[in-house]
């Protein structure tokens, strides 16, 4: 739970994120502000198909690369 608390604050005051998932499905809740991003092990970075039955990875397959990625596009919507 405590992981989460850093998204939620920064979503709820609309600070520039990047947001790791795993397992987890970003469907119900993810950052619905720009800039942020949601980043997803198992696929790339940006994430932006959200579907309600969609399988995840477990964290240790997020790879490096695709948070970089990430951090890159919410570093050119703050620019």
């Amino acid at each position: 739970m405590a992981a989460t608390a850093a998204a939620h604050l920064a979503s709820a005051f609309g600070v520039p994120e990047v947001v790791l998932f795993g397992p987890t499905n970003p469907y119900h809740w993810r950052p619905g502000h720009d800039p942020s991003v949601v980043v997803r092990s198992g696929f790339d970075a940006p994430f932006t198909l959200f579907e309600p039955r969609q399988q995840g990875a477990p964290m240790s397959e997020l790879s490096t690369a695709s948070v970089i990625r990430g951090i890159e596009s919410v570093l050119k919507g703050i620019s």
